[in-house]
């Protein structure tokens, strides 16, 4: 063996011995697959939101009502996502501190949400019947999560 090889032995070694040790008697959390899936959903939100930035005050607002029912067509899968979600967390999570960053996330999405809704209005008065009616699909897709969210902090009696 050259003295690379042997170097390169070594060195990845290390790397493992040290990795191994910084991981030790670190437990993840049980509702990390969950928390995960509710920071997907906010990057999806996050990217229909500066789509809509983008596409409200087009030069020709016709061309925007296709783009707009996509965006309303995501926002129904995520606000699935997030039902899944909360259909999948416990009642009573075993520690506390993993429920406070399964709120936080949930919290986080329904934030994005919201933005969503308080963007989604047309554009002026004189704005086409379908951009507007492309508008307001987005806005009740955005306002659906929004109230999933809100269920699940108090639920519906």
């Amino acid at each position: 063996m050259n003295t690379r090889t042997i170097v390169a032995l070594l060195m990845s070694g290390l790397v493992l011995g040290l990795a191994g040790l910084a991981l030790a008697g670190v437990e993840p959390s049980p509702f990390q697959r969950l928390i995960n899936k509710l920071d997907s959903v906010e990057n999806v939100l996050d990217a229909v939101d500066d789509q809509l930035i983008e596409i409200l005050h087009p030069p020709d607002p016709c061309k925007v009502v296709n783009k707009l029912y996509a965006m309303a067509d995501k926002l129904w899968n995520q606000n699935d996502r997030v039902e899944d979600v909360i259909e999948a967390y416990p009642a009573v999570p075993p520690e506390p501190c993993h429920e406070d960053e399964f709120m936080a996330a949930l919290n986080k999405v329904g934030d994005e949400a919201s933005s969503i809704v308080e963007r989604a209005v047309p554009p002026d008065p004189c704005t086409p019947d379908e951009v507007k009616d492309a508008v307001k699909a987005v806005f009740d897709a955005a306002q659906a999560i929004v109230a999933t969210v809100d269920n699940y902090f108090r639920p519906p009696s």
